[in-house]
């Protein structure tokens, strides 16, 4: 699993280099997540988590 700040670009950052990509990123509750093949074939996700609550309000 790779961690990252925006998926969509991360993806298209790995298509720009013939990575393929095995499932485009996609919008899930706990933020964005795509898949990409390495050279062997093996599976690796890519995830962009949700920033999280802290509890804290916001002050203006």
């Amino acid at each position: 699993m790779f961690g990252t700040d925006d998926c969509r670009e991360t993806a298209g950052e790995l298509r720009n280099e013939s990575v393929e990509i095995v499932s485009e990123p996609e919008e899930v509750p706990w933020g964005v997540w795509a898949l990409f093949a390495d050279l062997y074939g093996n599976v690796h996700n890519i995830v962009e988590p949700h920033p999280t609550d802290t509890g804290v309000p916001d002050v203006a």
